[in-house]
């Protein structure tokens, strides 16, 4: 029997084409007497007397369920993909050979303050900082000859507002039947935070290295012994001359402690007066002891000053 839901279909279409006399084609599904349910294509035309009264019906029925369940799969698969095509956390594009834009996601094109229509027919080179595209050209030239199957690329995008933002790409080919690149598959993820962070890291140890090289810069041309030490009185940066008085290599001097380097009353005198300084937060001028490398002992005259961070803690001297 007819499925109860193609019933009321099948009889207004077969009703139609006998009362205007032409032939009629459908498709409807039909249980089997074993429950199966099967897909029927019914092809016909109505016979009739001189009078144009229906006298009979001829037709041909086909079994077309394995065509039809090819299109269901088809029609579920094509879904499947819409679903994660639009919904994937990435962004998503497709463009022809010559790299002009025929298919994106709503993720791609937000990325590029576009929308998916915004960006039909525009090319990605168009969208290519000037001093990333001849690499991305060079890759996807690799990828058209058959030198690679796909690349991989961190890169800078335009955006509409002419913001820059960073982006991972990932680009693929696909072919057709015969094996031919058709299209250009793109995938991006939006690593504008990352980069940014990692370009602040950046400068700030640039900023790093050159405060670093004014000091050192500083202290070596100082005619006296200097030194900076943290709080827990490690030095953190010496001059020559005061390696010289000690008797230990710059590189070895730095993370050592007082106690590491002078005998132990000075050093704790030392450290006693270096407390006191990073306490009361005032510069100090003290008369200390001290030991050079030979055993030589004499009396020196020393300025200790507190050193500030930027909000204003103490952190050594």
């Amino acid at each position: 029997r007819i499925h109860s839901d193609d019933v009321q279909r099948v009889t207004q279409t077969l009703t139609r084409a006998l009362q205007t006399r032409t032939d009629f084609e459908l498709e409807y599904r039909y249980w089997l007497l074993n429950g199966q349910l099967v897909w029927h294509l019914v092809k016909g035309r109505g016979v009739y007397n001189a009078s144009g009264q229906v006298q009979q019906v001829l037709g041909v029925v086909l079994d077309i369920t394995d065509r039809k369940r090819t299109e269901e799969a088809s029609v579920q698969s094509e879904a499947l993909f819409r679903a994660i095509y639009e919904q994937a956390a990435v962004g998503i594009a497709q463009a022809t050979i010559g790299g002009h834009y025929v298919r994106s996601n709503q993720r791609f094109s937000s990325f590029l303050g576009y929308t998916p229509a915004q960006l039909l027919g525009q090319t990605f080179a168009s969208f290519s900082h000037p001093e990333d595209l001849v690499t991305d050209l060079e890759n996807v030239q690799r990828l058209l000859q058959g030198e690679i199957e796909a690349f991989s690329m961190e890169k800078r995008f335009l955006r509409q507002d002419g913001q820059v933002t960073w982006g991972n790409l990932t680009v693929s080919l696909m072919r057709d039947q015969g094996g031919k690149p058709e299209y250009l598959i793109g995938i991006v993820e939006d690593i504008n935070a990352r980069k940014n962070l990692e370009i602040q890291r950046q400068q700030t140890a640039e900023k790093l290295k050159t405060q670093q090289q004014i000091l050192r810069a500083f202290l070596d041309n100082l005619p006296h012994i200097a030194w900076l030490k943290d709080r827990q009185g490690r030095f953190i940066s010496a001059n020559q001359p005061f390696s010289d008085s000690c008797g230990i290599p710059l590189a070895e001097l730095l993370g050592k402690t007082d106690l590491d380097v002078w005998p132990l009353e000075i050093a704790q005198a030392y450290r006693q007066d270096d407390l006191a300084v990073m306490q009361t937060r005032d510069q100090r001028r003290v008369e200390e002891r001290l030991v050079n490398a030979e055993g030589q002992e004499r009396w020196i005259d020393t300025c200790k000053k507190p050193i500030y961070n930027d909000d204003g803690s103490v952190i050594g001297t």
